[in-house]
């Protein structure tokens, strides 16, 4: 996809008015042109951590499982991905 189509699909996506907070920042990091599928890659995403924190991450002394589930349900989603939160006014 261009980043120009990504763009006009972000346009288009933050008009819609029922967006949950979790697809209303996917839809500005698209307008934005944040390349969001790079950004699924899980190797991208280790390499930005600090050497400390991957470290503890690598010996298990951090439960990430945890953390994910905790981050997920602070952006009022469910273990799919699903908005299960509130909706705003």
């Amino acid at each position: 996809m261009s980043k120009k189509s990504r763009n006009e699909l972000a346009q288009k996506i933050l008009k819609d008015r029922d967006l949950s907070p979790a697809e209303e920042g996917e839809a500005a990091a698209r307008q934005d042109g944040y390349d969001l599928e790079d950004a699924l890659i899980p190797v991208y995403a280790v390499q930005v951590l600090a050497t400390p924190l991957l470290v503890k991450f690598a010996k298990g002394e951090i439960d990430m499982e945890k953390l994910a589930r905790a981050e997920l349900k602070n952006r009022g989603l469910d273990l799919k991905g699903k908005w299960i939160g509130r909706r705003k006014k």
